[in-house]
């Protein structure tokens, strides 16, 4: 079949449709995704292609060689500066050890208008990126982004860790409402409740907050720590 179609490329060598289905069968057929992208990079040096480049960074996905792919993304923007390959190569910065620079993709990405259901993962990811390279300010405001788009249970608990451990109790006991708003047997929340009421000095409330989560299979030795605590005093 290859040879089959190399003969019609012979009378329309820049028909790319026939390098596509060469490199199909390839992938496919002959599980050889090197091949593949050998035959793609050979037509894309004479007949420059979006799809063609694309076609090659998502093979390097494929393989899981993202150095390569990262490449072919960059190459395939040179040619159109297409929203979804902007987020692949955000994504692609931020595997190969680059966050600053997935950022920066990712706030050119930011500008295409994105709808809200992609929304809710870049802005989930950049609060990643930003918590990489250490700007906590940055995080927080994208995790909560985020969150206001699509409440997620784990960002949530994040977040209250994040204000936590900032000392914004006041921003932490509003993730702690908005989990037991969700689950009100949340153990999580309710061992943050009790903390916060413990730091601010409501210790009969942190101690029914404790006493709560005593019997946790996680939690509910450090809760009885507490409780002995209050009780001592």
């Amino acid at each position: 079949t290859i040879r089959t179609i190399r003969k019609r490329m012979e009378l329309e060598p820049q028909n790319d449709v026939y390098v596509r289905q060469i490199a199909q069968i390839y992938e496919r057929n002959l599980n050889d995704p090197e091949s593949a992208i050998d035959v793609l990079k050979n037509f894309d040096r004479d007949n420059p292609d979006f799809v063609i480049r694309r076609t090659i960074a998502r093979l390097y996905l494929g393989m899981e060689d993202n150095a390569n792919a990262l490449t072919w993304f960059n190459n395939a923007f040179e040619l159109r500066q297409d929203a979804d390959v902007l987020q692949n190569i955000a994504l692609l910065h931020y595997r190969t050890g680059n966050p600053e620079a997935a950022i920066r993709a990712y706030e050119d990405y930011l500008e295409t208008d994105p709808p809200d259901n992609v929304l809710v993962t870049v802005y989930r990811n950049m609060g990643r990126f930003y918590d990489d390279i250490g700007d906590e300010d940055k995080s927080i405001e994208y995790f909560e982004r985020s969150n206001q788009l699509r409440f997620n249970r784990d960002i949530t608990l994040l977040l209250l860790t994040k204000y936590y451990d900032k000392g914004d109790f006041l921003s932490a006991m509003e993730k702690v409402d908005h989990l037991l708003r969700d689950d009100p047997r949340n153990s999580n929340a309710i061992y943050y409740k009790g903390l916060i009421l413990f730091e601010e000095g409501r210790f009969s409330e942190a101690r029914a907050e404790f006493e709560r989560i005593s019997n946790d299979r996680r939690l509910g030795a450090t809760a009885r720590r507490y409780i002995e605590s209050i009780d001592s005093m």
